[in-house]
Parts: C-alpha cells; structure tokens; sequence
C-alpha cells in the first residue's frame, strides 16, 4: 500500500530520471543507518536539483533497523501503523553541498 522506488546502493542515486517522478509532490527518502546512508541522502538531494524538481522531499530514518525489511519484520502486523509514524516524523531533504554539480537547467 506503499508506492515505492528501489535504488540499488547509495551511489545510484544518479539513476533518478524526472520520469520517475511525474505525478508525486512529495517523496519520502529513507537513509539506512551508516555512511551509505548519508551518502544516499546527498546524492538524492544532488539529484533532484539537476533535475529542477519543485516537489517537497523529506528523509525518514527507522529507529533500530537497516532498512523497510527489516523494519517490517520487526514490527509484523503493527508495520503499516509504525511505517505511519515514521513517515509522519519525516524531516525536509537538507540541500546539497554548496559543491554539487551544475542542474540540467544551467548546462
């Protein structure tokens, strides 16, 4: 009940085309609890800044677990309340580095 989008690994970020987000005003970005995490985090704010996307972006991150899966199994039939909250507990996607690459729109 959850429409979602997998990127494999925090480098791939990049591979987020503006088709992929026709139709949402707001995103939800889960950071896992490491560098990678961290990483994803910039490389999806970096990204959707090439992209001149106007949408709202927020970051969630999921107390105790690495990922939705594991979070999932933790919390079994009370998941779909839980991921609630912690979609609702979400805070704004910080901006990317003042070094991030150029947007299309600048090229």
């Amino acid at each position: 009940g959850f429409p979602a989008l997998g990127i494999p690994g925090a480098d791939m970020a990049k591979t987020i085309e503006a088709r992929h987000l026709e139709g949402f005003f707001r995103i939800h970005v889960l950071q896992e609890p490491d560098q990678g995490g961290e990483t994803f985090v910039e490389g999806v704010s970096r990204r959707l800044k090439q992209l001149g996307w106007d949408g709202q972006a927020l970051v969630v991150k999921l107390s105790d677990v690495k990922d939705v899966n594991d979070f999932h199994k933790k919390h079994g039939e009370a998941f779909r309340d839980e991921f609630r909250k912690a979609l609702s507990a979400a805070t704004p996607l910080p901006d990317p580095p003042a070094n991030a690459e150029p947007t299309l729109n600048s090229l």
